[in-house]
């Protein structure tokens, strides 16, 4: 029977089948055949009878359940084999060779064929998929027990269906392709990866127009159904379809063309990985071999180490290279899934699972994920990475962990401490030639000998070889003999119990606790303080978060902890920067739980971020603008954790200044993370009342501009003015107030406003807030044809720029000014705006980039040169359109109608025009703007006739905003590909010149 039994065959990719050489075996009994797929889908694990009752009658079963699922069973092996149902004494189990498994085995070996043998991989996937007979469980998938499987199965097939389509496009088979993936998108609307896929398959096949209106139609049905933009990738592949980027020829793999994350770097090694050759090796195996590695073993074992090696010197290198996400500082503010993508640069987007936006984010990178530090977060890490590999073929995940994530496809790398044994093979042990080797760093003349070799061995054996261990005991022999060590090491291991249940977690607690016993009292205070540190810290951030009467002490005691391996000195920077290995930060926050003083030390922490904020808030203001924000770049993590533990306490003082104090950061750094710190503090109970909310909801309400969300943005501002109770604090709302109405296109409004912002910041002597009130007044100003008082203001914007010698506000000014002088001195404009781009560079002020760009693109169509105008606007529609501002789109969209106007491109203009109204539907324009649409409107109605005007109209105001963009990138590249300096009756117009119209912008 056995041997039947090995021959037996269960297919439930379709109506559920059991063949046995060749031979179908019938099971007429349904609540047999439930049985049968309830054991199946358990995959050889045991099922209790419970569990198989309440499969069979629900929540009701009969008094005989029992009685009659045991006769079930018994039948059931009649038909399958006496040994094909095994019993146990908690229940059933079956291991039985099903389809899914064959199906899941070819789909792997099809996925590792797909970069090197494309062809081969396709063969593999239709080998894969033939084996689906119909629906998954198709006669219970609807039921409770088999519901969550058949789902399961049911995205299995549609991720190989995709991969199938990824490989026949690798092949180069474009045009074959096509229809397949035309006939999947339309049964699967809402997936984005086959929509990039046939985006591609259709640009190779020279159908450029085909595939970009396949990514419009997606980005309108995702944000009319869903709510949702299409992922920064997809829409990256759209910006090079527009570009006509070389790169997305034949022979490339599109995935491969996607923009490449922000490289999380490794870590710098603090020193060489001594004694791990063999597992080095070993590791570089096992990630080359699997998708899913996790290194796993005691604390102070080295798994970070390790793991940090293999992502340095890991074989051929992955082409997108290799990321590191610290897990280690998880600790509630922020989920695996949001450290991951802001590890790697990514964005997350409210009302989409973080797994998804990661997946598309990564599908058909080849990459190595190192996760470090997993073992506090298990559970969200397995699930994520368990998501990520689903999704994307390429894609491997290296993670460390003190136990395994449990995911199927894990292949687990236990980490065993270093041999002790002496001489081995006429040299000595790895752990004895650590401990030699971090010895000889603080006493360069230390040597075995036959004196010392024996005890030497012991003080590694008792530290059980563990790495981290003596690394933290060698460093003792600038103090004591190697004797001695022994001896004190002995003396401090008893008594100590181990933790969790393992004699290493007792050895490490031994070896940290020795080293930290081996400090004076001040030393030992300074460490477990410093613990509350999420990011790293310099000298003097140290001193912020112990007592005064040590202060003056923490240089000499901080290099004693440095001289003790408890602290890492990174010295490769102008100021040293110091770290704790998370095992010792946990050690020293234990303890401070343990005295009771972790509160105390956090909120000494959460004081020192909110003061270094302040200062760098005025920095950013002044000449070390760029300084300040290499800074809080730098700081973030720490001023994150500060404002976590801010919430969490209900500290609403440090959680209000920190949402004020990052506000110039943030805005022009477009940083949305901080904006939603900002509205979190705020929203806290009594939030309301404190000094400096009216400037918080400045912050929120400027940040809620961004987004376009100007009517929130607008009841914040004025909540805040509402809360002011002194002129200081109410200059960011109503600066707040001039940006929504400069946003709406209210001039008159968005001057009053201004004044107002003027006659305050004067008042309180705000230099900053004067300047970009003066802004605010020459942007009206301009664009009321109120030259005076346009050039009024420019002249004292100047002269607060060079009192302040602020880049970003010497910029706002350069920009201003070539704004000014456009008309009359395009060259020395174009100078300026040159200054204006790199002084915003400098400091990272994307607002201000943007807006200088744009102002390169009018100053260019109005000199009337077409082929510099014609690229400026390419640029700047690409800007707008990358960073998904509309509003400043529309501007710019709306001042090429009128260059195509000039340039006698009336059909293309009038679908264009229709677009542009469409946008501005309902929006106030200045009457410049207006009358020159109006303008433009008449030329082209007079040179196409009624008619064609109308049709072009009205298809222009059914497209959407992103459709709008591809047709207006469209026109420019023609333009662009055309004779330079032509327009398209032939004629030059390099003296033809306008004006262009101004219309409203953000600062």
């Amino acid at each position: 029977m056995k041997a039947a039994q090995s021959a037996t065959h269960y297919d439930v990719l379709g109506p559920l089948r059991v063949t046995r050489a060749g031979e179908t075996l019938e099971i007429s009994s349904r609540m047999q055949r439930k049985i049968l797929v309830a054991l199946l889908i358990a995959q050889g694990g045991v099922v209790t009878p419970d569990r198989l009752e309440h499969v069979l009658w629900g929540d009701d079963p009969p008094k005989t359940s029992r009685k009659t699922l045991h006769t079930l069973i018994s039948r059931l092996r009649g038909v399958l084999g006496s040994d094909a149902i095994v019993t146990h004494p908690e229940g059933y189990s079956m291991a039985a060779a099903t389809d899914v498994s064959r199906f899941e085995r070819l789909v792997d070996e099809a996925r590792a064929l797909m970069t090197e043998r494309p062809e081969q991989s396709v063969a593999k996937f239709d080998e894969a998929l033939a084996l689906w007979r119909g629906a998954a469980l198709v006669a219970f998938r609807d039921e409770e027990f088999a519901a969550v499987e058949a789902r399961r199965l049911d995205e299995l097939k549609l991720v190989a269906e995709e991969e199938r389509f990824e490989a026949l496009i690798a092949s180069g088979r474009h045009e074959t392709v096509i229809g397949p993936l035309e006939a999947f998108v339309s049964h699967h609307p809402y997936r984005e990866r086959p929509h990039a896929q046939l985006m591609i398959a259709l640009y190779r096949a020279g159908r450029a127009p085909e595939a970009l209106a396949v990514y419009a139609a997606y980005r309108m049905r995702a944000i009319e159904e869903l709510g949702l933009d299409p992922s920064p990738e997809l829409q990256a592949l759209e910006v090079r379809m527009l570009r006509q980027d070389p790169a997305l020829g034949p022979g490339r793999d599109h995935l491969e063309l996607l923009e490449a994350p922000h490289v999380a770097p490794l870590p710098a090694a603090p020193n060489r990985l001594v004694g791990r050759e063999r597992d080095l090796a070993a590791l570089r195996e096992a990630v080359d071999g699997s998708r899913i590695v996790t290194v796993v073993g005691p604390p102070g074992v080295g798994k970070t180490r390790l793991a940090m090696e293999v992502g340095r010197v890991s074989g051929p290198r992955p082409a997108d290279g290799v990321r590191w996400v610290e897990l280690a500082e998880t600790d509630g503010c922020c989920s695996v899934g949001e450290t991951v993508m802001a590890e790697l640069g990514l964005r997350h987007r409210a009302g989409r699972p973080i797994s998804d936006q990661l997946g598309d984010a990564l599908v058909g990178r080849d990459l190595l994920l190192i996760l470090d530090n997993c073992e506090h977060v298990v559970a969200e890490a397995a699930d994520l990475v368990d998501a990520l590999v689903r999704r994307s073929a390429s894609v491997r995940v290296l993670a460390t962990s003190r136990e395994p994530l449990g995911i199927g496809g894990e292949r687990i790398f236990p980490v065993e401490p270093l041999e002790v044994a002496g001489h081995n093979g006429g040299g000595v042990s790895p752990a004895l030639e650590l401990f030699v080797e971090r010895a000889q760093a603080v006493r360069p003349d230390f040597a075995l000998d036959d004196t010392n070799l024996a005890v030497v061995e012991a003080i590694c054996r008792r530290l059980d070889g563990l790495p981290l261990a003596i690394e933290l005991v060698a460093p003792e022999l600038r103090t004591f003999s190697p004797a001695e060590i022994e001896d004190r090491l002995q003396q401090h291991m008893i008594g100590i119990r181990p933790r969790a249940g393992t004699e290493r977690h007792r050895t490490l607690d031994a070896a940290i606790g020795w080293s930290y016993s081996a400090l004076d009292d001040d030393a030992q205070v300074l460490f477990e303080r410093l613990s509350v540190f999420a990011g790293g810290f310099d000298l003097r951030s140290a001193g912020a978060v112990v007592t005064d009467d040590m202060r003056d002490r923490v240089p000499e005691l901080l290099q004693s902890l440095v001289e003790g391996s408890l602290v890492s000195a990174d010295r490769s920077r102008p100021s040293t920067r110091y770290f704790l290995l998370e095992t010792l930060r946990g050690f020293g926050q234990q303890r401070l739980f343990e005295s009771g003083r972790l509160d105390e030390v956090a909120t000494a922490h959460t004081s020192w971020a909110v003061d270094l904020v302040e200062d760098l808030h005025r920095a950013i203001l002044g000449p070390d603008e760029a300084e300040a924000v290499a800074r809080l770049d730098m700081e973030l993590p720490n001023v994150r954790a500060a404002h976590a533990h801010a919430l969490r306490t209900g500290d609403v003082d440090s959680a209000i200044r920190l949402a004020a104090g990052l506000h110039p950061y943030a805005f022009y750094r477009l940083r949305d993370e901080v904006t939603s710190w900002s509205e979190a503090s705020i929203r806290l109970p009594g939030a309301e009342g404190h000094r400096l909310f009216p400037a918080a909801a400045g912050a929120v309400a400027c940040g809620l501009s961004l987004r376009w969300d100007l009517d929130e943005a607008e009841a914040v501002a004025l909540l805040g003015i509402e809360a002011a109770v002194d002129e200081s604090t109410a200059l960011y709302p109503m600066d707040a107030l001039a940006v929504v109405a400069l946003e709406r296109g209210d001039l008159a409004e968005a001057r009053s406003h201004a004044r107002r912002l003027h006659g305050m910041a004067t008042e309180a002597d705000d230099q900053h807030y004067v300047a970009f009130a003066l802004l605010t007044e020459f942007v009206a100003a301009l664009y009321m044809d109120e030259d005076g008082a346009a050039k009024n203001a420019v002249d004292q914007l100047i002269e607060i720029a060079d009192r302040s010698r602020n880049p970003s506000t010497m910029g706002w000014v350069m920009n201003a000014r070539a704004e000014y002088l456009q008309h009359t001195d395009p060259d020395r404009a174009l100078q300026l705006t040159d200054e204006a781009l790199e002084l915003a560079g400098s400091v990272g002020n994307d607002l201000l980039v943007g807006l200088a760009l744009r102002t390169v693109a009018d100053i260019h169509a109005a000199n009337g040169d077409r082929g510099p105008a014609v690229r400026a606007f390419s640029r700047i529609i690409t800007h707008w359109h990358v960073r998904g501002d509309w509003a400043h789109q529309l501007g710019s969209l709306r001042r090429l109608v009128v260059l195509l106007t000039r340039l006698e491109r009336f059909a293309d203009t009038a679908v264009l025009l229709g677009a542009v109204k469409g946008g501005y539907e309902g929006a106030q324009l200045p009457d410049t703007a207006q009358d020159e649409l109006d303008d433009a409107a008449a030329e082209i109605r007079r040179m196409l006739g009624d008619d064609e005007f109308e049709h072009a109209d009205r298809r222009g105001r059914r497209m959407n905003r992103f459709e709008t963009v591809a047709f207006a990138r469209g026109v420019l590249e023609e333009l662009g590909s055309s004779r330079h300096g032509r327009n398209a009756a032939g004629v030059s117009i390099a003296n033809e010149a306008h004006r262009p119209v101004a219309e409203p912008r953000r600062r």
